[in-house]
């Protein structure tokens, strides 16, 4: 049985309107509705046309990601970290539609996003959340749900979750945030969109909550070149403070792109037959720290050192790992970029809204078991011949589109986990 590989990524920004319930609407006003479950049949979508606007807003999420990125690590050296700045990007410029004129420049500088309305910015959101959901081959699942309060008037968020439909597919549903299966059915939602990987990701619901915004991303695909499990072998993998742990690690030589640069090297796993999406590995020279190529890296390099990889054979050890990765704690991070918490105007008719807090989970699993094609793998690095990418110290991952150049997922794993079933 083949394991294919699965990155997932849920995003939930909680929002306060006004501080409590009374500030808005008495509970014992307010006509809460039947408690809904979202659900959707879902099918394989026609890819929509890429328009410059969409490639434009791809980079500005990428762009976006990698001052994230910059930021986590240097809150949290060494440790792993893996997160999708696709899903975060596309929960934040959602919100972005609720703030007043002045708290947009703010946010649109810390999100890169170019100059122009938020109609048109909805517009480029809306081809390529399409364009990638079209990608062959793969299975990619982007979701957006907004939650309302109905004990503070959901009828006040109309606009903004009408707008957050037409836009960005978002579903929409009312909740008394008073009864405890208000939080089993977020949950649920969350769980189903993942595919039962993510399976909670609040604990509750307060009633002084105005509503829930949560995205999820969920992301599958078989290798274009598959490992063979019977290469699979236990090896040293140092970490970053020089000791040394056994793990499985996959082995193949193929053809892949490949680039070395002057202390690290690049390669480029491919998805499917199509190969649209890829996962590029940064491999940091022996004895040359992860953390000195993460602390300049940009866009803009790390777009010049994909360009400059080049196809040939080339032996692969990759490790069999999972991780996942929690923060409840974002909003103090995206405060620290810039990114204004007050002044989101145009979500309720009646008063501002706040953000009172941002989390993010994803979780990566990378596990190939089962028949493989005789001409895929060999069993040990070569003593000559083909060049080595032998991923057994700290690395640099991205999951990201070669036709848009949108990256759905970074990370910087430190410490690989074994992969639980």
């Amino acid at each position: 049985m083949l394991r294919l590989p699965r990155w997932i990524a849920v995003v939930l920004v909680v929002l306060l309107v006004g501080g409590c319930a009374s500030t808005l609407l008495s509970p014992l006003d307010a006509t809460p509705t039947a408690t809904p479950q979202p659900t959707r049949v879902r099918t394989k979508p026609t890819p929509v046309p890429l328009t410059d606007a969409a490639e434009q807003l791809a980079q500005a999420n990428n762009t976006f990601g990698f001052d994230l990125l910059a930021q986590l690590h240097t809150e949290s050296p060494e440790e792993n970290l893996f997160f999708s700045p696709l899903s975060m990007a596309l929960a934040l410029q959602m919100i972005y539609n609720g703030a007043s004129e002045d708290i947009q420049d703010e946010a649109a500088t810390v999100l890169h996003l170019p100059s122009t309305s938020v109609a048109d910015l909805n517009e480029a959101n809306r081809v390529l959340q399409g364009n990638l959901r079209g990608a062959e081959e793969i299975e990619l699942l982007i979701a957006n749900s907004i939650w309302l309060n109905s004990l503070l008037g959901a009828g006040l968020f109309e606009d903004f979750a009408e707008r957050m439909n037409q836009s960005y597919d978002a579903e929409v549903a009312e909740l008394d945030f008073a009864d405890p299966e208000s939080v089993n059915t977020i949950n649920g939602w969350v769980d189903e969109q993942t595919k039962g990987e993510i399976t909670k990701v609040l604990q509750d619901t307060p009633a002084d909550i105005a509503l829930y915004l949560v995205n999820a991303i969920y992301f599958k695909g078989d290798w274009q070149e598959q490992f063979d499990p019977a290469q699979t072998s236990e090896e040293p993998f140092t970490l970053a403070d020089g000791t040394q742990k056994n793990f499985p690690l996959m082995h193949q030589s193929n053809a892949f792109r490949y680039y070395q640069g002057e202390n690290f090297a690049l390669a480029a796993l491919p998805y499917g037959e199509e190969g649209r999406m890829q996962m590029v590995l940064l491999l940091p020279d022996e004895g040359t720290p992860l953390e000195s190529l993460l602390a300049d890296l940009n866009p803009e390099t790390w777009q010049q050192w994909v360009a400059a990889m080049n196809q040939g054979q080339l032996f692969v050890a990759l490790p069999r790992f999972g991780a996942e990765y929690t923060n409840e704690q974002m909003l103090d991070t995206l405060a620290i970029l810039g990114l204004p918490t007050r002044g989101y105007t145009d979500i309720s008719a009646s008063a501002a809204g706040r953000i009172s807090q941002f989390i993010h989970k994803a979780i990566v699993k990378v596990n190939e078991e089962g028949t493989v094609a005789a001409a895929v793998s060999v069993g040990a690095m070569p003593s000559s011949g083909p060049p080595s990418f032998i991923v057994n110290r700290p690395f640099f991952l991205t999951i990201q589109d070669s036709e848009t150049g949108a990256i759905l997922f970074m990370g910087a794993i430190y410490d690989p986990q074994p992969l639980e079933e």
